[in-house]
C-alpha cells in the first residue's frame, strides 16, 4: 500500500535522493505518464452539532479515488485525471442512524432515521444518471513541487430524483468533503533537507462555491530518518470570521450550509520510503469548528454551530 499527500490529485514517483554532507534529502515529484492507483482515507469524524441544542456526532468514514497521470506537459507539469470510486459516511448523529454511502459505481444509498434512499430501486435511466454524476472523472493540473495549477470540475448532480435523497446526510457529505480537503496538501520543500528542517506549505482549500479558495498555511518539518523511512511532521491553523461563505453542494437542490465563522487545526505525519522512493503512509488529526446557518430546500435558515475533531489515516494503494 501507497500513501499520496498532495490531494487525491495526482499519482507520481516520489524521486527522493539523499545527498551527502549538507546536501539532505531532495524531494521532487516526477510525474510519469500512465502511473495509476487507488487513494484510500479512512477514520473518523466526531464532534458535536448545536443548533439549538447540542447533539453528538458520530461517523465512521470511507473516502476513495482512482488517480491517473494523463498528460506530462512541456514546463514539467501534468495534468492527473481523478474517478471517484466511493464516499461512505456511516454512523449516528445523536441517536438517529445516518448513512452516505456511494459505491464504486455510483449507487447511493441515504438513511437519516426512518428515511431511506436507495438509487438500486430507481428505473434504469435514472439510475445511469445517478451513476454518471457520482463517478464524474475531473482533472487537476499540478506543478513537480505539488502546486496545484487548475481543476477542472465536474457539473454536479441534475437528475430529478436527487430531491428524494434526505437532506441531512446531504449536509454531513458536504462538511466532511470539506474537512477532507485539508489533505489535500502541496508539502515538498523546494530545496533539499536535513533532519530538523522546516518548509512552508499551503493547502489551497476550494471547499466554498464560488472561484476563490483559502490557503492553509502549514509548516513542515523533517522530524527524524529511520532506516529506510523519512518522517514528515506537519502543523497547520486556520481561522476565519465575517464573511458569509456557502459549503460547495453535488445539487443546486442541496441544503444551503453557509459558514460565517470557523478555525482549524491539523497534524499529520508523514512517512516516506526512501529506497521505493513513495510516500507509504499517513496520519491526520483535524480540529476546530464551524458556525453559521443551514437552510433546507424551500426552509428558513437556523443557526448552527460545529465543534469537530477527525482522526484519518491515508494511503495511495497501487
Amino acid at each position: 500500500m501507497r500513501w499520496r499527500w498532495a490531494m487525491p490529485l495526482a499519482v507520481f514517483v516520489l524521486a527522493a535522493s539523499q545527498g551527502m554532507g549538507q546536501e539532505g534529502i531532495k524531494l521532487t515529484l516526477n510525474l510519469m505518464p500512465g502511473g495509476a492507483a487507488s487513494r484510500v482515507i479512512t477514520g473518523t469524524v466526531k464532534g458535536e452539532w448545536q443548533a439549538p441544542e447540542p447533539i453528538p456526532v458520530n461517523l465512521e468514514v470511507r473516502v476513495s479515488h482512482y488517480i491517473v497521470v494523463s498528460q506530462s506537459l512541456p514546463n514539467g507539469d501534468a495534468v492527473i485525471t481523478v474517478q471517484p470510486q466511493g464516499f461512505q459516511l456511516k454512523g449516528k448523529v445523536g441517536d438517529i442512524p445516518l448513512e452516505w454511502m456511494v459505491s464504486a459505481d455510483g449507487h447511493l444509498q441515504a438513511r437519516w432515521g426512518d428515511q431511506t434512499f436507495d438509487s438500486h430501486k430507481l428505473p434504469e435511466e435514472q439510475q445511469k444518471q445517478l451513476r454518471q454524476a457520482l463517478t464524474a472523472s475531473y482533472e487537476v493540473t499540478i506543478s513537480p513541487q505539488g502546486a496545484i495549477k487548475g481543476v477542472k470540475a465536474p457539473a454536479g448532480v441534475k437528475s430529478e430524483v436527487w430531491q428524494d435523497v434526505p437532506s441531512e446526510p446531504k449536509i454531513a457529505q458536504q462538511i466532511v468533503a470539506a474537512l477532507l480537503q485539508a489533505l489535500w496538501t502541496p508539502l515538498l520543500p523546494d530545496k533539499p533537507v536535513k533532519v530538523g528542517d522546516r518548509w512552508a506549505a499551503q493547502v489551497p482549500l476550494a471547499v466554498f462555491e464560488g472561484a476563490e479558495t483559502f490557503p492553509l498555511p502549514l509548516t513542515c518539518t523533517l522530524d527524524k530518518t529511520e532506516g529506510d523511512e523519512a518522517h514528515i511532521a506537519v502543523q497547520g491553523e486556520l481561522k476565519g470570521e465575517g464573511a458569509t461563505l456557502t459549503l460547495k453542494r453535488l445539487s443546486e437542490r442541496d441544503p444551503q450550509v453557509t459558514v460565517e465563522r470557523g478555525q482549524l487545526q491539523i497534524n499529520g505525519k508523514v512517512v516516506f520510503l526512501l529506497s521505493l522512493s513513495v510516500p507509504q503512509r499517513a496520519q491526520w488529526q483535524l480540529s476546530g469548528e464551524m458556525a453559521g446557518q443551514y437552510k433546507m430546500p424551500d426552509g428558513s435558515p437556523n443557526a448552527f454551530t460545529f465543534r469537530f475533531s477527525a482522526d484519518l489515516k491515508d494511503e495511495l494503494v497501487f
